[in-house]
């Protein structure tokens, strides 16, 4: 074909021309070939007596051929080829192959899952991400269990941490005495030899005949009881004097404490129990280390073991019978005002002073 402007040869599907643009004229339809004269068929000479024979008849119902399948349009030169009917049709310019959808890794359930059971705040990030297709009511019942066992799991911490410190306070207060290796008295270092505070027995101090009690000396310098009040107070004026110097009884820890812990006076029983204070209240003074051991803490308010001796045992007639190398124990023999001969230990660990008064 020509083009009817510049006369360039264009192609006959052409719809512009390619050299000069002009719009050319749709190809005529395809033109009816002239129909060719029929050619007579050629005849045999048949023989003398030949008929034709009839055509053979169709059966009826006869299967009808299916129809050719209709062709699929060709692309034109520089378009994309038409995928069939029924495929899935790819965005323009990216191949079919490419659209699958892929779930990044930390969207699948197993990761999540995983997270939420190894590490729940991150399973719980990437729970509520877009990436996770779980539906919004299974985020919310998985979020609500995940919290109730949070607070539940604080909550038994917050019990297992009183529990065990309700533990080691039971535990501090029960050992009321530090079991000093046997040795015969004989044996023992003096105490004159030992402690610069203790009092010169050599000569020998006499035991106090049954007296009256010298008030003056129920409590030290530092507000604490002393040993010769412990063992010749009688147990009706045992509370007022623990009073007096601070103590208050607790009904639950069944002993004398002051406000910040750090004092404190309990009477043990051979099992370790507490005496009640009823109890206490009604025994007279002899009685009352006839019924258990006295053990005192005096806090950290001393410089020394000597000092916090010479401070606390000042009974007329005692004795130092045991002293540690490390100066950290002693062992006093005392006597009270009607010559009942009892043990006073004195302890310091970790700055703090302990006393505790056993039958001898």
């Amino acid at each position: 074909m020509k083009c009817p402007q510049c006369g360039s040869e264009c192609p006959d599907n052409a719809l512009f021309c390619t050299e000069c643009g002009t719009a050319l004229p749709a190809a005529p339809a395809n033109a009816p070939q002239p129909a060719s004269a029929p050619q007579p068929a050629e005849t045999q000479p048949q023989p003398a007596g030949y008929q034709q024979p009839a055509a053979a008849p169709q059966p009826a119902g006869a299967v009808a051929q299916p129809a050719a399948a209709s062709p699929q349009p060709e692309a034109a030169p520089g378009q994309q080829p038409v995928p069939p009917v029924g495929q899935p049709q790819a965005p323009y310019g990216q191949p079919i192959y490419n659209q699958a959808s892929s779930t990044p890794w930390y969207g699948k359930t197993w990761v999540i899952v995983l997270f939420l059971i190894f590490f729940w705040p991150v399973g719980i990030v990437l729970m509520w991400l877009k990436s996770c297709t779980w539906s919004k009511v299974v985020k919310v019942v998985v979020s609500v269990i995940l919290g109730l066992c949070v607070v539940s799991y604080v909550f038994t911490v917050i019990a297992m941490f009183n529990a065990f410190s309700q533990a080691s306070n039971d535990i501090a207060r029960s050992d009321t005495a530090i079991t000093a290796p046997s040795a015969p008295k004989s044996s023992l270092p003096d105490a004159g030899s030992n402690s610069k505070s203790a009092p010169d027995t050599s000569k020998g101090t006499p035991a106090p005949s049954a007296g009256t009690l010298d008030s003056s000396r129920l409590k030290d310098a530092k507000g604490n009881p002393t040993v010769y009040a412990l063992i010749n107070i009688d147990g009706s004026d045992l509370d007022g004097l623990l009073q007096s110097c601070g103590l208050k009884f607790d009904r639950q820890w069944q002993g004398w404490i002051n406000d910040d812990m750090s004092r404190s006076v309990d009477l043990y029983n051979s099992l370790s129990d507490d005496v009640p204070l009823d109890t206490i209240r009604s025994l007279s003074s002899t009685e009352l280390l006839e019924s258990g051991d006295f053990f005192v803490s005096c806090g950290k308010s001393y410089d020394s073991l000597d000092s916090f001796a010479s401070s606390v045992v000042n009974t007329d007639a005692q004795n130092l019978v045991f002293r540690s190398d490390d100066g950290l124990t002693g062992i006093y023999e005392v006597t009270d005002l009607d010559g009942n001969v009892y043990n006073a230990l004195v302890s310091s660990t970790a700055g703090d002073y302990s006393l505790a008064i056993t039958r001898g």
